[in-house]
């Protein structure tokens, strides 16, 4: 079954949650008040903050294995840029215990989303004048794009649209799965993320890999939910 993101129900991969070792996308949306079409939001339509519990693991070159675990919150605030594109402003938190390291980071990145002929592209505050994420107006089991993240060139792929999904802030039907890989020089990252209708991202799993040198696995579960009144 396709699952349409048009003007009211759009997905967007915000820029990043810095974790140590490389960029993990997140999702957000417009508020319906943005677009005239109507239809179930994929995504949500309002101020939120969401809190995610991570945990995983890392193994570096002499076979150490540590623990990581920690909490992200990311809080979605959305609105108009001066010349009436909608905006999105993303600020994110998120503190980590690695082994036995202690690491806090933020993160604050104004996006502007522009509807085109492929899908809506998306620009941040650094990169205004070049897109660097294109999402598909349309998805459905099948569907796969390109986006460039983090300067990389990063292969999406939908792979359900009816998944169930069990996190610490509930249980959530409908939700959309998609794969992605990115490949670089240094490393390669790839991820399953589940999209929950009218909320966004509810869980991610991760892989990040320096051939030789260290691989990383982390699991994002949404563990709380904050409507911003």
């Amino acid at each position: 079954m396709a699952v349409p993101i048009g003007r009211s129900q759009m997905g967007i991969p915000s820029m990043r949650i810095l974790l140590i070792a490389g960029l993990t996308a997140v999702c957000t949306a417009l508020p319906a008040h943005a677009w005239t079409e109507t239809g179930s939001c994929l995504l949500p339509e309002e101020d939120l903050t969401l809190t995610y519990i991570i945990n995983g693991s890392s193994v570096m070159s002499s076979d150490f294995l540590s623990s990581i675990s920690g909490v992200s919150t990311l809080a979605l605030h959305q609105g108009w840029s001066e010349d009436g594109i909608p905006r999105i402003e993303t600020s994110i938190i998120t503190d980590l215990t690695w082994g036995v390291m202690a690491v806090t980071l933020s993160d604050t990145v104004l996006q502007w989303l522009m509807e085109t002929d492929l899908g809506i592209e998306v620009r941040t505050g650094s990169h205004k004048s070049e897109p660097h994420a294109l999402i598909p107006l349309m998805l459905e089991p099948g569907v796969a794009w390109n986006s460039i993240r983090g300067g990389y060139l990063e292969r999406n792929t939908v792979i359900a649209c009816d998944r169930t999904v069990t996190v610490p802030a509930g249980s959530f039907a409908g939700c959309v799965m998609i794969s992605s890989v990115r490949e670089s020089s240094e490393s390669t990252r790839s991820a399953v993320e589940y999209i929950a209708p009218g909320i966004g991202r509810i869980m991610l799993i991760e892989e990040l890999s320096a051939p030789g040198s260290w691989s990383m696995m982390l699991i994002h579960r949404l563990d709380s939910i904050e409507r911003d009144t």
